[in-house]
């Protein structure tokens, strides 16, 4: 991979020819394809598998402590490899494009990860479990983090912005399905009150099976999606620096930014400090089988009742639903007025902007913030890294440490 120098240290936007043309349906199916495996390969661990492993192999005197140790330090390490994958994607210059390449070398060493962690309980002693599972997940959450971080940006890079909204139905629509799935089939297949030896055939078997999903869905990902790469005359170098620098700002400068991201770290907060117990309630509280209520009746059905979620999405771009909060940013982050656009701001503007005002404030919390508080909304302002219509570098870490952005 080769990056120069540049004095604005600014990835530019791809080819206009690329980013202009009609994108058929099929190939904004192919587009969201990963993200079928990528939703089954973390539902079927976070609500099933590793909650359930914890309790078989380490105990269950401390499970809830000992689940807690075991996902913290990998979603940790999700929070800075994210941003910072997407962001050094954005301007990798290999032949192949600059998503594919982080998409192909993530995956294959996150099967070698969850075939790992398949035949860990075989491999290491009871006194040690605790230490290899926080290791492995640690490792789970840096491989498949290098391999979605970058792709999150490829629905910009490849579709124009007045199909995007589409686009983004068909990415919510698989999320969705690959979710149900992977919750269904932990489900069916894990069971802790099975005996020892029958438990680690189960626990190999879905190990396994996430890892085919993975290498059958991302292979026919690479070869569907074509990438552009950038010509010679746009590469650009990142500076790491600057770039951890645009995550600080003043709360009291863009109180309204602010507020929203303070609600966005209080409703996922709630929602994850349920979610990873669910299986424990089924268990001690419901008295029932805590994966196949879990993984077969209750995830399946609230997944379901959020599938219209998908289709409001492309409501929103077409009717524009979104201006009202874009007047929030704009009255509370200084947004400059000239850069939206019938509730939009293209990458271009942005570029503008950044080359005659360099000095900006508004540069850092909106450049990287934005999509914090509404990460699934493509149509909603996308700046992106400035000067580049992808940006994967703004986008924001979820439950999974999996990226949702667009832009």
């Amino acid at each position: 991979m080769d990056v120069t120098d540049n004095p604005g240290g600014l990835a530019v936007s791809p080819p206009s020819a690329t980013a202009q043309r009609r994108v058929p349906l099929f190939e904004q199916i192919n587009i969201n394809v990963f993200w079928i495996a990528n939703n089954f390969h973390w539902q079927a661990l976070l609500a099933i598998v590793i909650p359930s492993m914890v309790v078989k192999y380490l105990g269950e005197a401390n499970k809830d402590i000992n689940l807690a140790m075991v996902v913290i330090w990998g979603t940790l390490v999700a929070v800075v490899v994210n941003p910072l994958t997407g962001a050094i994607s954005d301007y990798a210059t290999f032949r192949m494009g600059r998503r594919r390449p982080f998409l192909i070398i993530g995956t294959f060493f996150n099967i070698i990860v969850l075939v790992l962690f398949a035949f860990a309980p075989a491999w290491f002693s009871s006194t040690s479990l605790l230490i290899t599972f926080i290791v492995l997940f640690l490792l789970l959450q840096l491989t498949n983090n290098v391999a979605n971080s970058p792709w999150s940006a490829i629905i910009a890079d490849r579709v124009p912005q007045n199909q995007r909204g589409v686009t983004a139905g068909l990415n919510g629509l698989f999320t969705l399905l690959g979710t149900a799935v992977g919750s269904v089939v932990a489900g069916i297949i894990v069971n802790k009150k099975d005996a020892a030896s029958v438990y680690q055939n189960e626990i190999v078997q879905i190990f396994l099976l996430i890892a085919v999903v993975q290498i059958i869905l991302v292979a026919y990902t690479v070869f569907t999606v074509k990438e552009t790469p950038l010509p010679p005359e746009q590469h650009v170098s990142l500076n790491i620096g600057k770039f951890f620098k645009r995550f600080f700002f003043k709360p009291s400068t863009y109180p309204d930014l602010s507020w929203v991201l303070l609600a966005r770290l209080l409703v996922m907060m709630g929602i994850w400090s349920i979610f990873y117990f669910l299986q424990y309630y089924a268990d001690d509280v419901l008295h029932v089988n805590g994966e196949s209520f879990i993984g077969g009746l209750f995830l399946p059905v609230l997944l379901v009742a959020s599938l219209p979620t998908s289709l409001m999405s492309v409501q929103q771009c077409r009717l524009g639903l979104n201006n009202r909060r874009l007047t929030a940013y704009r009255r509370g982050g200084k947004i400059p007025r000239h850069m939206v656009r019938d509730g939009h701001s293209t990458a271009g503007d942005w570029h503008h902007h950044w080359r005659s005002h360099p000095s900006s404030p508004a540069w850092p919390p909106q450049q990287f913030w934005l999509h914090s508080a509404f990460p699934g909304d493509d149509c909603l302002l996308r700046p992106g890294n400035a000067g580049h219509q992808a940006g994967s570098g703004c986008k924001v870490v979820d439950h999974q440490g999996s990226s949702k952005s667009f832009c």
